[in-house]
């Protein structure tokens, strides 16, 4: 009777365990996707564009600021051939690991996850718009 108990039990466990690991993997497969400035990207039946609508005003990392900054923008996305533009905002001062640094929103059935716009500002480098990479997490709704 206890081999029996002991058994159902082990078998139980495994089972919790082996759902358990299954339920974290989904949640860590968000895709996600790098949009370089001016390419688009067709990702899950839409085309992803960074929009030339970026203000940096992040803080430097070679100054001390008062407040870290945000940089501000705009993505195109692409259904179908309508055009629709969501805007997105990422902190300055952040590291995005583990944590993104922009934004989130479900918006045209996409969960969207604003990750982090490279490269960061430095005081007397201005960066070319050309020069910008949007990182961010979509997931279907």
């Amino acid at each position: 009777m206890k081999a029996t108990s002991f058994l159902l039990l082990l078998f139980v466990s495994l089972g919790l365990m082996t759902s358990c690991a299954h339920k974290d993997d989904q949640i860590l497969q968000k895709d996600q996707l790098t949009l370089p400035h001016g390419e688009w990207v067709n990702h899950e039946g839409a085309g992803w564009l960074l929009a030339d609508s970026i203000e940096d005003g992040r803080c430097p990392t070679d100054y001390v600021c008062v407040w870290e900054g945000v940089a501000l923008g705009q993505i195109t996305i692409d259904i179908a051939g309508q055009m629709h533009q969501v805007p997105f905002q990422v902190k300055g001062l952040c590291e995005a690991n583990p944590n993104p640094c922009g934004n989130t929103l479900d918006t045209l059935g996409y969960h969207i996850q604003f990750v982090q716009l490279d490269p960061y500002p430095l005081t007397f480098n201005p960066i070319p718009l050309q020069d910008y990479i949007l990182k961010l997490e979509v997931e279907k709704l």
